[in-house]
């Protein structure tokens, strides 16, 4: 799993490009017909602001390189000011589950 602190302007379009990897040697996992999903909140138990998935808003980039893109929105933060969690859960054509991203984004005011 990956940690991914990062900060973003309320109102930007921002990619976040993510590569799965095995941890013992760092290698690139398959993801290819895997279903994705990311999603935003204020704390670990609040309610969902922003969700993703490979239906909307998450494209995988290269399976067999393990990489995909999550896509946010200027619509998604263009009334969220502050600090909040997100994550990103991978479940692989076998069935099994693995969380591979997760961290604090920080969204700032814009001055445009």
């Amino acid at each position: 799993m990956r940690i991914t602190d990062f900060t973003m302007t309320a109102g930007d379009t921002k990619t976040l490009s993510v590569t799965v990897t095995e941890k013992a040697d760092a290698s690139a996992t398959d993801i290819s017909g895997a279903v994705i999903a990311w999603k935003l909140a204020q704390t670990l138990r609040g309610g969902v602001l922003i969700s993703k998935s490979t239906v909307s808003g998450i494209s995988i980039t290269s399976g067999s390189g393990g990489t995909f893109d999550i896509t946010i929105d200027p619509a998604d933060t263009a009334s969220l000011l502050g600090d909040y969690y997100h994550e990103a859960q991978v479940t692989f054509s076998t069935g099994e589950i693995s969380t591979v991203l997760k961290g604090k984004m920080t969204v700032e005011p814009g001055l445009i």
